[in-house]
């Protein structure tokens, strides 16, 4: 999977009483400060878990 999109990959984590999910690359400590990062996984992740609440919250 992060091979086909690392920079869009997300994991969410399943069975917990609140939506968690998280950038499949981490957090690229490796990277920081450098200007190189690239936000797109971790907007993907606050969308996912964003709508995962409002689903809840519907029911």
């Amino acid at each position: 999977m992060k091979l086909m999109g690392f920079w869009r990959g997300v994991t969410v984590h399943g069975g917990l009483p609140v939506p968690i999910a998280t950038p499949a690359h981490g957090t690229a400590f490796d990277i920081h400060g450098q200007g190189k990062a690239d936000v797109g996984a971790t907007q993907k992740a606050f969308d996912i878990v964003t709508r995962m609440a409002m689903d809840r919250v519907s029911r």
